[in-house]
């Protein structure tokens, strides 16, 4: 059935969680409420367009709708500016940019807008969402180069980019990315080698993932923990991050942990020590 509006009314609820249930239809209108942290919407079956009053939950600061099927963004969600985790992923999202609404979000961390038939370019203006730990433009059709900008999101941890169409060399701003853990790049059309990136890689834990393998490779890469073989390969598109959520919510909340990823794992069946050189 329907997610009941009242839902929302509580004035001392701080968490609500209802994902992986039954739920469908459009999302209710949001009434009012500053104290709500955190909602949890994933895995129902949600359908339409996200409603601009959700913009009224002002205190939010966790917000997952990834896994239904909501079809349009809400322009109202650039005033929620306490947004530090947002989920849209596995949407039904008309095709279009990377929405601009995000470039307000500045204490984002988390982002994750995979599989929502992004377009366009990715916007030079993410390298002003200098707290962002985690970005997920993954499974989308977006295009161009990978701006230098990026290389301006110095907290950046995990960055996935695979699977778009992205062109031309890794931007030398990328060697700013001292915390990486995790690079995701294969199955686009980039060129060049990661020179700047093996410079950077300084643990055995970190994982970089690009289009090194083949007898042709169109990136070489020597530091590379897994090398696809091609922008046409299937092979890379078993690998699978698995994060170990943090038990403890920055607000004091134990009830589980909000998607950081910690000490994470990556599987896969196509790993390798290094690239072409």
């Amino acid at each position: 059935g329907s997610l009941p509006a009242h839902f929302f009314d509580g004035e001392s609820l701080l968490v609500l969680d209802v994902h992986g249930n039954e739920f469908t239809g459009p999302l209710p209108e949001f009434t009012q409420n500053v104290k709500l942290n955190f909602l949890a919407l994933h895995e129902n079956g949600f359908a339409g367009p996200i409603p601009n009053t959700i913009s009224n939950l002002q205190g939010l600061q966790h917000l997952d709708m990834t896994s239904n099927a909501l079809t349009e963004f809400a322009p109202g969600m650039s005033d929620m500016v306490t947004l530090e985790y947002l989920f849209l992923a596995n949407n039904d999202f008309n095709p279009g940019p990377v929405p601009d609404f995000v470039r307000d979000l500045t204490q984002l961390r988390d982002l994750s807008l995979k599989d929502t038939q992004r377009t366009g370019e990715i916007p030079t203006w993410f390298g002003e969402l200098d707290n962002m730990f985690y970005l997920d433009l993954d499974s989308n059709q977006l295009g161009g180069n990978i701006p230098s900008e990026i290389g301006d999101m110095v907290s950046m941890v995990f960055l996935q980019l695979q699977r778009n169409n992205l062109m031309g060399e890794i931007p030398a701003s990328f060697g700013n990315l001292t915390n990486f853990q995790y690079i995701d790049i294969e199955n686009n059309t980039l060129t060049g080698n990661m020179d700047v990136i093996c410079a950077i890689k300084d643990s055995p834990d970190s994982w970089l993932v690009a289009d090194c393998g083949g007898a042709t490779p169109e990136i070489e890469c020597a530091c590379c923990t897994t090398c696809c073989e091609d922008v046409n390969s299937e092979s890379c598109n078993e690998l699978d991050m698995l994060g170990q959520l943090d038990p403890i919510w920055e607000n004091g909340y134990n009830r589980y942990g909000l998607y950081t990823f910690q000490d994470f794992n990556i599987t896969g069946d196509n790993d390798s020590d290094g690239g072409a050189a």
